[in-house]
């Protein structure tokens, strides 16, 4: 059987290309790719894989009005806080001015406009090249966000074999491209609700097939059943996870490191406060100000020329997890990861109640942190420093680690073996 990958931010998604290369060793594997990304493509390259650019953009003047009417008018998922923060988080990664403006301009025109138009619209009027090759294709599996609208248009349009994999926990609640044609693979029960629910997909063609992105914390504790990973740092400490990508948002979730390692240095002296700054953040020169802080330790040794990392950097990062007193963070995967280490993963949520949209408490306060962290485990949520105080008097309390049993339960882990097999089948 010969296979088509679709996948956006190839170079990010370390466990994407783990589970491609297991399947060309027994298939043969094509990955699609957009020429624009071809040098971040083929840094990453697989052996015994194909590579094919996309070729079907086909950007006439009545295509653009198309993508245009989409751009203004496309319907929401019902989580709408959840999108317009992933949009402010593109605009933050924006090189120029003008493209930043325009951005923010988009932005306000989608927040009073109507909400007139689907993907599945946007999908039948517009008209691809079709010069991608696609002939020798037995199935397609796209990874959200969808890489082109063009690309996605034509396998439709041709009735092509599709399985659509929803990648991460929080794409049901903020993105807005998911065609009702393919059969469609999800994480957990939980995250098939939330197809059905916020994008309307029927249950009947949303099936569960586990994570690949767990992949990593299947091997690690793999690894350390049969022997401990050496100690990154040699000291007693907190682990903070950065979660902001937002340019706008990344003072506030400094002045709360800044409280709770004064807190920590008060309580708990014996303890660093090591942080780990967010990986998609362009502006990392933002963290300066907190690191002369005199308990606060940098973690940000692992970026590279772009976002990929190493397998033995992925497995360092648990294995910092799995060594610190605890994980603490304001709304990030990390802080479902931290649940598989076996120590207590924390979101902090002590702001004021702030509704806007670009604020630290919607931010916090999205559905999927909601749902899945915030209101399934009082004990795990800090929503007063008193909170965190209480923890640092007692961090051994057993009963902080009852996020990790609910988590295991609502998210289990399989191997990437396992999945890669789940995704063929």
């Amino acid at each position: 059987m010969k296979l088509g990958f679709v996948v956006s931010f190839f170079d990010f998604r370390n466990d994407v290309r783990k589970v491609i290369e297991i399947i060309s060793s027994n298939h043969e594997v094509v990955v699609f790719y957009k020429p624009a990304d071809k040098e971040k493509v083929f840094r990453h390259k697989i052996d015994n894989v194909e590579y094919r650019p996309i070729l079907d953009r086909n950007r006439t003047l009545l295509n653009r009005i198309k993508e245009q009417s989409f751009l203004y008018f496309k319907k929401l998922p019902k989580s709408r806080n959840n999108y317009f923060l992933m949009e402010f988080f593109k605009i933050s990664n924006l090189k120029n001015d003008k493209s930043i403006r325009r951005g923010k301009f988009i932005l306000r025109m989608q927040r009073i406009l109507p909400r007139l138009m689907s993907y599945d619209q946007l999908l039948r009027i517009l008209k691809p090249y079709c010069k991608t090759e696609l002939s020798d294709i037995n199935q397609f599996i796209v990874f959200s966000e969808v890489a082109d609208d063009y690309f996605m248009a034509r396998l439709i349009k041709e009735k092509k074999r599709i399985k659509f994999y929803v990648y991460s926990w929080d794409h049901p609640f903020k993105h807005t491209r998911f065609p009702s044609y393919p059969e469609y693979l999800c994480w957990s029960q939980g995250l098939k609700d939330d197809l059905i629910e916020m994008q309307h997909i029927p249950a009947s063609q949303i099936k569960v097939i586990g994570a690949s992105q767990f992949g990593y914390a299947h091997e690690f504790n793999k690894i350390q059943s049969e022997r401990a990973l050496e100690r990154t740092f040699p000291f007693e400490y907190i682990y903070f996870g950065c979660a902001l990508g937002i340019n706008e948002l990344v003072p506030e979730e400094l002045a709360i490191i800044k409280k709770l390692s004064e807190e920590t240095m008060k309580i708990r002296p014996d303890l660093k406060f090591v942080v780990r700054p967010y990986p998609v953040l362009n502006q990392w020169d933002l963290y300066n100000e907190i690191k002369n802080l005199p308990n606060v330790i940098m973690d940000d040794a692992y970026r590279g020329k772009d976002l990929s990392v190493k397998d033995a950097q992925v497995f360092e990062k648990y294995e910092k997890i799995r060594n610190a007193v605890a994980f603490l963070h304001l709304g990030t995967t990390m802080g479902l990861e931290a649940c598989f280490t076996g120590k207590p993963s924390f979101i902090v949520d002590f702001e004021s109640k702030n509704k806007k949209v670009l604020s630290l408490y919607s931010f916090t306060h999205q559905t999927q942190n909601e749902k899945y962290l915030i209101n399934v485990s009082g004990k795990n949520t800090f929503k007063s420093l008193d909170d965190f105080k209480l923890f640092l008097q007692s961090t051994n309390d057993p009963s902080y680690l009852e996020l990790n049993n609910i988590v295991k339960e609502l998210f289990p882990v399989i191997s990437f073996s396992q999945f890669s097999e789940a995704l063929l089948n």
